[in-house]
């Protein structure tokens, strides 16, 4: 049923067509997550070639907060995990936490490659202390509970601005905030940019902010790629007590880590932050820009194919 389900999908069909037609000689078939894994399993037998597996997300409990989801694709997914990973010569995953549960789950023990984008020569960026920038930036979602970042802005004094570059992710939520905020004067959407040129176009601000409730395994163990944009930004970080994330703003002092996830008491915190730890942060974020970077993650993989 499960194997049924996945090959009559329209785009792996299609991608199926395409592959046979292939014939040169490959080294490696690198599978980029669960959703095309059973795909590249077969082609890394075909052709004779080593399968890595790259998950960037824990599959089986992608959103399971969303009960329709959880019955229609938990089981699904675990199955494509039990039966292709053991045809793994690698994998791949993008955090701690994730590649503990694939470990108690599965028997694979992940090599740990992050969403970091490359290194950006950049200085932080001076700060006005009359306006203190925060941006967030990434895809509108409403399973990210983008309100309660805005919500945070009824607690924070008049300083503080808060910037938000969204990409439409939900069809009609990011419509649906900018008609609810809009028209506050300490609230601005901007047009998103390229990936490669986010790094660049945020390094203006001066605060990263990511408060991303638990709702699923997923979130709760998250570390995506805008974190280190943040960082090759040269922007102090305030997030909640996602654990990955504060793992990295505490090794490398580059922020504020709430107790929880309410806005109100991330806001409290960045009342009483003064521009001189502020600073302090974002030199921080400048010294851990090359450590968080696709440059050691190059080395990394390539040690990786390597071996």
């Amino acid at each position: 049923g499960f194997e049924y389900l996945f090959w009559k999908q329209e785009n792996i069909r299609g991608l199926k067509e395409r592959l046979d037609r292939y014939k040169s000689k490959v080294d490696f078939v690198i599978a980029n997550d669960a959703t095309i894994l059973p795909l590249a399993a077969y082609y890394a037998k075909k052709w004779t070639s080593e399968l890595i597996v790259d998950l960037h997300e824990y599959a089986p409990r992608e959103m399971e907060e969303n009960l329709k989801w959880r019955l229609r694709y938990k089981r699904y997914y675990s199955y494509i995990l039990r039966k292709y990973l053991p045809q793994a010569r690698a994998v791949m995953t993008v955090c701690d936490g994730i590649a503990k549960v694939l470990k108690a789950n599965f028997g694979v023990a992940p090599t740990i490659v992050t969403n970091a984008p490359a290194y950006e020569d950049l200085a932080p960026s001076p700060i006005n202390p009359s306006r203190i920038d925060l941006i967030h930036h990434g895809g509108a979602m409403q399973a990210r509970k983008l309100e309660s970042m805005i919500r945070m802005m009824n607690f924070l004094d008049e300083r503080f601005h808060l910037n938000l570059m969204l990409i439409e992710s939900d069809p009609g939520y990011l419509s649906h905030l900018k008609e609810c905020y809009g028209n506050d004067p300490r609230i601005h959407f901007l047009p998103p940019v390229p990936t490669t040129e986010i790094s660049g176009a945020i390094n203006k601000f001066d605060i990263g902010l990511f408060l991303l409730e638990p709702v699923n395994f997923n979130y709760q163990v998250a570390l995506p790629n805008k974190f280190f944009e943040f960082i090759q930004a040269r922007l102090a970080i305030t997030i909640g007590p996602s654990p990955e994330m504060a793992k990295l703003v505490e090794q490398y002092n580059l922020g504020l880590v709430s107790d929880d996830f309410k806005p109100e008491s991330l806001a409290v915190m960045l009342n009483r932050m003064t521009v001189e730890e502020l600073m302090a942060y974002k030199i921080n974020s400048g010294k851990a820009a090359l450590q968080e970077s696709a440059n050691k993650n190059k080395s990394v993989f390539l040690q990786l194919l390597e071996s």
